[in-house]
């Protein structure tokens, strides 16, 4: 949504949050197959070419012991796909061509999946 909720419809302030690094490391809290119908339509095409895939809800560790938990696509097959309590790492990525803008963001691996 623009501008983001919480912020200044005027001057797009985000009065009243702190911004904070979060690691690149979290620990799966939930993790499902998104299977042909259920992905937003932005990921329909992503679908259609590689059918089901895995997304998790991640807990990102952050500074003082604290914790963002945010939904993300996982990279690798389902049958690869992270369990609860797995670490996984951000990995930057193609999440999606908008009215041909390539969009970029954030999915996640398993640690002990990453390549070298």
């Amino acid at each position: 949504a623009f501008p983001p909720a919480g912020a200044c419809a005027h001057c797009s302030a985000r009065d009243g949050y702190e911004q904070v690094a979060l690691s690149g490391t979290g620990t799966v809290e939930a993790v499902t197959t998104i299977s042909q119908g259920g992905a937003p339509p932005e990921f329909v095409p992503q679908q259609a070419r590689a059918g089901e895939y895995a997304s998790a809800i991640v807990a990102f560790e952050g500074p003082d012991d604290g914790a963002a938990s945010a939904p993300v696509q996982v990279v690798l097959s389902d049958d690869d796909a992270p369990e609860i309590g797995d670490e996984v790492v951000a990995v930057k990525r193609v999440l999606y061509d908008q009215e041909d803008v390539r969009r970029y963001g954030v999915k996640v691996v398993p640690v002990d999946a990453r390549r070298p």
